[in-house]
């Protein structure tokens, strides 16, 4: 198991269970730090996705380290989608970089052997981050300590689509499941385009089920992923969204009559992301769910090829469970300092000023006068290719309340657009981690779900299999997990009511 085997490396590859004892400068004050003089410290970051960090800011970020810390920062870019299984093999060969990426499971089991620092004296002596809610720091406190600082304020997974093939077709907006899949089944069938071509489908969704929750809740309160947990609010619970077999049914049924009548495409199980967006982009499906503030680079990428295009997000469906549109409560970036570091007071310089409000804005921005400039009112890119790495939605759901260099239309259209949205807690990235056997077990819940799932939607299982699924599911544990679970949560619960 990738997880498993990347955090015994960290662990015991680079010895490092008593390494926090012996860092030194550990409290000095935010306030206090100045460049120094002197040979620059070389440091080695693990950039976590090659979607925002184009080489010109990558360089440029590189340079502006080196004069405001005197850290020669080396960055190694990975693709999301081979971040694990690179980072795995990076931990095996016996490289050690300083700063990285890791996920709330790896996290807790790195933070628990002491291969972490602590970033609790940065967040305390800081102007910026001890002014921040404390909830915003929830997903980021492992053992009773902090080991990341917060990024974004999530906006909710939403279902896009072609609104100009709506348009041509006479239908509405869908405000519920058929009516979604009377447009979608419109979409693969009545030549939307007007090609005189049968080359189009309905929605595709990638093979994993990531970033579908947006299709899942309109039935059920959680999409099937890791333990499928949520909170149910009325008995103040942790539950999963596997157990509720009826709804599980009917969400089912819709994606498999979907892909039995064409309006699913027939290579989804192999979809990844990037295959996922492309088809959008390509004017191949009329659907795509992603963030609600991740439209504005794919609709600029759509307009060169499709000058009429209108791309906005069905506004969000009331189904059993509340609206299927939800932000999950968790802020964290995620990147974390080994507590191994030559220098972990610098690490922390770095650290904080990469995720802080100017660093922000270099990375999702770039460097004005370097890599853009405004003429006329107008972003103008003075880098090329620098416009593919623009993600405005990230800027604008920063921790840090930051604003665009220029206003963007489009984008605040489609965030007005999901208005209605729910927030909730993410159980899974919250509670998992903090369960030994629920994160021993996650994967296997989430395989054995996927099997089942896959195969009940291409037609090789009756949907009535689904229960053999939540036989198994309960034979494994599932219960019992959810149990231990509950008894962590309703721990905590009490313990930050005794201490508001």
């Amino acid at each position: 198991m990738v997880k498993k085997a990347t955090t015994t490396a960290i662990v015991g590859m680079l010895g490092l269970a008593g390494a926090l004892t012996s860092c030194s400068g550990m409290n000095e004050d935010a306030s206090t730090w100045t460049y120094d003089a002197g040979q620059p410290l070389s440091m080695l970051m693990v950039w976590y996705g090659d979607d925002v960090l184009s080489p010109m800011k990558q360089r440029l970020l590189q340079e502006k380290v080196i004069e405001k810390f005197n850290v020669d920062l080396k960055i190694q870019i990975v693709d999301k989608d081979e971040y694990e299984s690179r980072l795995n093999a990076a931990w095996m060969r016996g490289e050690s970089p300083d700063i990285v990426w890791m996920n709330n499971t790896m996290i807790r089991e790195a933070a628990g052997s002491g291969a972490l620092l602590p970033l609790d004296d940065l967040v305390k002596s800081s102007p910026v981050w001890s002014r921040m809610p404390k909830e915003y720091f929830a997903d980021s406190r492992y053992f009773g300590k902090i080991y990341s600082l917060p990024q974004n304020i999530q906006a909710p997974e939403s279902i896009h689509y072609r609104a100009d093939w709506a348009k041509a077709l006479n239908i509405a907006p869908p405000t519920n499941p058929e009516e979604l899949y009377r447009m979608l089944y419109a979409f693969a069938k009545n030549d939307p385009d007007g090609d005189g071509k049968a080359n189009t489908t309905g929605f595709t969704m990638e093979g994993n089920l990531s970033r579908t929750g947006a299709i899942w809740r309109m039935f059920v309160p959680a999409a099937p992923r890791k333990l499928a947990l949520y909170l149910d609010n009325q008995d103040d619970t942790i539950k999963s969204a596997y157990l509720v077999s009826a709804d599980m049914k009917k969400a089912l049924e819709w994606l498999r009559r979907g892909y039995a009548e064409g309006v699913l495409d027939k290579e989804w199980v192999l979809e990844k992301q990037k295959t996922a967006e492309e088809k959008f982009i390509t004017g191949k499906t009329g659907v795509w769910v992603m963030g609600a503030d991740m439209i504005t680079p794919r609709y600029d990428k759509m307009k060169a090829n499709f000058p009429n295009v209108h791309v906005t997000s069905i506004p969000p469906m009331k189904g059993p469970y509340g609206a299927n549109y939800a932000v999950r409560a968790g802020y964290s970036s995620n990147y974390v300092i080994m507590s191994k570091t030559p220098n972990p007071v610098k690490a922390k310089r770095v650290l904080d000023y990469l995720l802080g409000p100017e660093g922000t804005l270099e990375t999702r921005v770039g460097f004005e006068g370097s890599t853009y400039a405004i003429e006329n009112g107008e972003l103008q890119w003075l880098v090329k290719g620098e416009d593919k790495y623009y993600d405005p939605g990230s800027v604008l759901n920063s921790v840090h309340r930051l604003k665009l260099p220029v206003p963007n239309p489009m984008l605040e259209q489609n965030l007005r657009a999901v208005e209605g949205f729910k927030m909730e807690m993410n159980a899974n990235s919250l509670y998992i981690p903090k369960s030994e056997r629920a994160t021993q077990k996650a994967g296997e819940f989430e395989r054995l779900a996927l099997d089942y799932i896959s195969k009940i939607i291409i037609g090789q299982y009756p949907v009535d299999r689904y229960d053999d699924f939540v036989a198994e599911a309960k034979k494994m544990g599932l219960e019992s997990i959810l149990k231990e679970i509950n008894e962590i949560y309703k721990k905590e619960k009490k313990w930050a009511e005794e201490n508001k």
